[in-house]
């Protein structure tokens, strides 16, 4: 019978992950996966640094510091000595954070993110703006 439910479904074609819910191909997507990839990669180069950076500096914290404490308990201290080392302790303590990496990996989820808002509010500005009803051309034999 025409007009049934199980007429009307009409068999649709499964959309893959990079295409758009009409089927098409779409590189903005292509694009914030990998900007997402690349920040998600570059954040763990970036921790991993900070980490090396941090067990570095601790390690030559704990030698200066072990130098202080040995001219310090000495009966004639050199306190040039223990002037350098408490200088050379607060340069450390002033080392990279990783601000500029933060910033990178920042500017790599704006690209993965941002792209794709852009373009959700220009089709939805794009849908407003447009007739919702067609306008009637007038047709020369119909006398309009």
């Amino acid at each position: 019978m025409v007009g049934t439910p199980q007429d009307t479904n009409i068999a649709t074609k499964p959309v893959g992950f990079l295409q758009d819910d009409k089927g098409n191909n779409s590189s903005m997507r292509l694009m914030a996966i990998i900007s997402l990839c690349s920040a998600i990669f570059f954040s763990g180069a970036v921790f991993w640094r900070i980490h090396q950076n941090y067990t570095e500096n601790a390690r030559e914290q704990a030698r200066y510091l072990k130098l202080i404490e040995q001219e310090v308990s000495k009966d004639a201290p050199d306190l040039e000595r223990i002037i350098s080392s408490v200088e050379r302790l607060d340069q450390l303590n002033q080392t990279e954070k990783g601000e500029e990496g933060m910033a990178i990996i920042y500017a790599f989820l704006g690209a993965a993110f941002g792209g794709k808002f852009v373009q959700k509010l220009a089709e939805a500005r794009g849908s407003q703006s447009a007739p919702t009803k067609p306008k009637t051309i007038a047709n020369p034999g119909s006398g309009l």
